[in-house]
């Protein structure tokens, strides 16, 4: 276990990851605009660190988003993006950025299409489409190949050994690989990384990596290992013990990323 340190590219720094799932942990700075594109066969979360962004995705847009001027002040702001989406970021703020691979779909048999099973659009501006799995009329963001904004209303909140645990990215989340908690602990505070909260008898969960940032000092703990963490790192840890944060030096925020292929 150790701890791997961004490489700097314009206003992006990255960590690459090669496991089964995790593909990227990206910190990106926006001053003004920031275009970019989902990567093909991928799906990416991203957490508002800091600022206030306009958010468009996909057709859709979210404007003023983000509560906190920095990570260690208030509550997340989140947004799926499915593969292959334009993304554009407007504003000042500062947004973390995960992608992990999509589950292979197999392959289907060509259907005739029928108006039945298409999704169509209630009327023009309308934001709907109907869900033929349900036979209702649903928002299109919640359909799992259009992007979605989590919002601190509809964020989970739990509290463990005293430490305010926000589940930005739940399992019951539409995202087909990943789930995120985020938590900021105060110095001298520590916290047992939760599992995601699944049905019984599921099975997820293949891959775990921390992103740790730290105003002065932090340390992850995994077994008997321990892995000291300065600045901004991104510590893979193993999905078999229990996994603890501990703030050794001034606050630490720290974003738990599950990677996996969740049941369909």
């Amino acid at each position: 276990m150790s701890a791997l340190t961004f490489a700097t590219d314009g206003n992006t720094r990255r960590v690459s990851l090669s496991g089964p799932w995790l593909r990227s942990f990206s910190l990106l700075r926006v001053d003004g605009t920031h275009e970019a594109r989902t990567p093909a066969g991928e799906e990416t979360l991203a957490v508002l660190l800091g600022g206030t962004l306009d958010l468009f995705a996909g057709g859709s847009s979210w404007l003023q988003r983000g509560l906190r001027e920095r990570v260690f002040d208030g509550r997340p702001c989140g947004l799926y993006l499915p593969p292959e989406i334009p993304v554009r970021f407007i504003g000042q703020g500062e947004v973390l950025l995960i992608s992990g691979k999509r589950p292979e779909q197999p392959p289907q048999a060509p259907a005739k299409p029928d108006r039945a099973s298409m999704p169509l659009l209630a009327l023009a501006g309308s934001g709907k489409a109907y869900d033929s799995r349900t036979g209702s009329w649903e928002l299109l963001e919640r359909f799992p190949s259009s992007p979605e904004a989590v919002l601190p209303r509809a964020i989970e909140t739990k509290v463990i050994d005293g430490v305010r645990v926000e589940r930005v990215f739940s399992f019951a989340f539409k995202a087909m690989t990943l789930c995120l908690d985020e938590c900021v602990l105060t110095e001298g505070q520590r916290v047992v990384v939760p599992r995601p909260l699944m049905p019984p008898n599921t099975r997820y969960g293949d891959e775990l990596a921390l992103f740790v940032r730290s105003e002065g000092a932090a340390e992850v703990r995994d077994g008997g290992s321990v892995t000291p963490c300065i600045g901004d790192v991104v510590v893979p840890v193993s999905v078999d013990g229990p996994i603890e944060v501990r703030a050794s030096r001034g606050r630490t925020y720290v974003a738990a990323v599950w990677a996996g292929a969740k049941p369909s």
